[in-house]
């Protein structure tokens, strides 16, 4: 063996790490590249640290010498490797985190908003008994010469028009405005300063029902309980759940 195979210290021969090293190092640098593994697997870096603590025990202790210089360079390389997992380690961490945050924020933003209104369900027939009393005394409040239908419906006929009456399938357009019981307007084609056309079948019950007491030409109101309207759903700001709806309406035209 030459100087460049062996080293020497004293008595004791030591096998030149240089070659070896080197060939081991290049077998196991392109299976961790980028040192995806220590990165990801805390038990191999822990057991990667007790090796290093090893190899320098073994060095001082077991072996009782000083370092050699080529187990200085290995030594060395081992740090250096070290040192790279725990970093990428770091910054893997933190991009783990960052990327968590994101999901969460992602999912806050994504999930819809809940009602601003929430109320504990009421039997429908109960419903419809609440609404029933809270029409009759709005009729008799506002001296109003209501009929009523089967349904719930109130309605009072101020000019009853002429023609024939809509069914529902036809196309109608009116004039209306709408309001609570309470008298808070929700909304009005007068006030946009155009009538509304649309087929019957496309609207609340109440209106599907309601309309067709009115041939063209002919004005009135129709009171509609929740269960015809819009029951126990919030709609937009002005129409909290279970409203009951008043709308003085103008038929126009019937297609």
């Amino acid at each position: 063996m030459t100087g460049k195979s062996m080293g020497y210290h004293g008595n004791i021969q030591f096998p030149d790490l240089n070659s070896a090293f080197s060939t081991h190092l290049s077998l196991f640098l392109p299976k961790i590249n980028p040192i995806h593994r220590l990165i990801h697997d805390k038990f191999m870096l822990t057991l990667f640290i007790d090796v290093v603590i090893v190899i320098t025990f073994a060095a001082d202790l077991i072996i009782n010498i000083k370092t050699t210089y080529t187990m200085k360079k290995m030594l060395l390389m081992l740090g250096i490797i070290l040192f790279l997992g725990v970093a990428c380690n770091q910054n893997s961490t933190k991009e783990t985190e960052t990327t968590d945050a994101k999901t969460e924020q992602q999912q806050q933003t994504q999930t819809p908003p809940q009602p601003k209104h929430q109320t504990t369900p009421v039997d429908p027939q109960e419903q419809a008994r609440i609404d029933a009393e809270l029409i009759q005394k709005f009729v008799a409040t506002n001296n109003l010469k209501a009929q009523t239908t089967e349904s719930g419906i109130y309605y009072v006929v101020d000019k009853p028009g002429s023609g024939k009456n809509p069914t529902l399938e036809s196309t109608v357009k009116v004039h209306y405005s709408g309001t609570l019981l309470n008298g808070t307007k929700f909304d009005s084609s007068y006030d946009r300063g155009e009538p509304t056309e649309f087929p019957l079948r496309g609207v609340i019950r109440g209106w599907q029902e309601g309309i067709p007491l009115f041939k063209p030409g002919g004005k009135g109101k129709i009171i509609i309980p929740s269960g015809l309207a819009y029951g126990p759903q919030q709609v937009g700001p002005s129409i909290p759940p279970n409203s009951v709806l008043v709308f003085d309406i103008e038929l126009l035209e019937v297609k």
